[in-house]
């Protein structure tokens, strides 16, 4: 899992982190590491562009520990996966119930991701301004830094006075650092 996470997030190395993790994944482990490579697998596809197994890797986690912290923490990928995707709806559902999670750490992040798209979805009809965030979060997520920077100008310069400003100025501050 370390070796992975090393390739993937520090080398850029996401072919050979998610080979790994696929090996790590076949062999017979304990419910819990086999979870935790899954969910980071699922990470590492959606980095590299691969939606729908990413989110059927954090439903199989979801499924398998319903009521325990990795299947919430799968639960909250998926919502935030809907989320960069533009559906909106079905995600912010998705936060709602999460709010009530037994962790804080996820029910926080959960809160503040409802609530940030119940205010951008009120503020823009359209939601095209929100969906252009969301795309350059999950752009920001696979590393692609550069493009995420010129989807938040395009942002910034499609809607100057849009309620997002200051979440595009604090998203770009984040990034150079």
């Amino acid at each position: 899992l370390n070796l992975a996470d090393l390739e993937a997030l520090y080398a850029n190395k996401l072919p050979k982190a998610i080979a790994l993790l696929e090996e790590l994944k076949a062999l017979p482990l304990d419910r819990n590491t086999q979870a935790r490579a899954k969910l980071n697998l699922a990470d590492y596809y959606l980095m590299s562009g691969d939606v729908w197994e990413s989110t059927l890797l954090y439903s199989q986690v979801d499924k398998d520990f319903k009521e325990e912290q990795l299947g919430q923490e799968a639960r909250f990928k998926n919502a935030r996966l809907a989320y960069f995707n533009g559906d909106f709806q079905w995600a912010q559902a998705q936060f709602d119930v999460l709010k009530a999670s037994t962790t804080k750490l996820i029910s926080n992040d959960a809160i503040d991701l409802s609530v940030f798209i119940l205010d951008n979805l009120a503020a823009d009809s359209t939601g095209e301004a929100i969906s252009l965030y969301s795309g350059a979060e999950l752009l920001a997520f696979q590393n692609r830094f550069d493009d995420a920077f010129k989807k938040l100008d395009t942002l910034r310069t499609n809607f100057p006075e849009h309620s997002l400003l200051d979440d595009i100025y604090y998203l770009e501050a984040q990034l150079h650092e």
